[in-house]
């Protein structure tokens, strides 16, 4: 049995400033706070007679980073963006947990969230209609916690082994009338999990590469519009061999 849930809050308070019709910039700096939990605890040393401790007890940790951007804004109805968006570097997770006898163990497990850079481009010349496109690389291989998969001496696991990846993101939104507009997006995305680092992928199954999203926007007034959004990420599967000690099992 595996088992495994991550969740991150993360607030970005913003400022922003337009030197000109074409021109603005803005500022984020991001505070976040997260929880992790793991069972068993392949990140630990094994216990002794083998088993690894749980952490299956949520840890929570306290992060930060910060995002910065700008936007072009052209008079022939096309806009440009770039944006950056740091390593959100947190604390490291703990968990009072205990050993096969029941004896006390802290362990301890580093794991942070990868920049991601961003190149945008929309486009609005066609009466009612916004179109856009978004292009990011998510710099997963050079994040504490997402790196090269494996045993370390001491029998622990060292990272998920996962690759940086590039997304493909379209969108498109229809004006209705004043108060209505619905909108829909498509993005695909490379998988950042080799075939080969399955085995140390099972409590982290993030292999889903298309997401679907649809939204809608009724503007109630002039100080107040209600969002509804739905996204859909589609099923995908990978496999692998199964790792001991001394590598991959024949077979497996």
């Amino acid at each position: 049995a595996v088992f495994s849930d991550f969740q991150l809050l993360q607030l970005a308070p913003t400022v922003a400033y337009k030197f000109n019709d074409e021109w603005s910039v803005g500022f984020a700096p991001t505070i976040d706070r997260a929880q992790l939990a793991v069972d068993p605890a392949a990140f630990a040393t094994p216990n002794s007679n083998g088993t690894y401790p749980s952490a299956a007890h949520a840890a929570e940790s306290w992060g930060w980073g910060f995002q910065i951007g700008v936007l072009w804004q052209l008079e022939s109805d096309w806009s440009f963006g770039l944006s950056y968006k740091s390593t959100q570097w947190f604390n490291e997770f703990s968990w009072n947990s205990a050993d096969e006898n029941g004896l006390p163990r802290d362990i301890r497990f580093d794991m942070d969230f990868p920049a991601i850079a961003s190149f945008g481009a929309g486009y609005t010349g066609v009466k009612d209609w916004t179109f856009a496109a978004d292009l990011r690389y998510i710099d997963y291989e050079n994040t504490d916690g997402f790196q090269q998969a494996g045993f370390s001496p001491t029998g622990s696991v060292t990272g998920f082994g996962w690759d940086s990846i590039m997304v493909l993101a379209l969108g498109a939104q229809w004006q209705i009338n004043e108060k209505f507009s619905v909108r829909a997006g498509y993005s695909y995305n490379d998988n950042p999990i080799p075939d080969a680092n399955t085995f140390w992928n099972v409590p982290a199954p993030a292999i889903i590469q298309q997401h679907l999203g649809l939204g809608a926007s009724l503007h109630l007034s002039s100080g107040m519009t209600l969002d509804l959004a739905y996204t859909h990420g589609f099923t995908n599967s990978i496999s692998g061999p199964i790792y001991g000690p001394t590598g991959p099992i024949p077979g497996s």
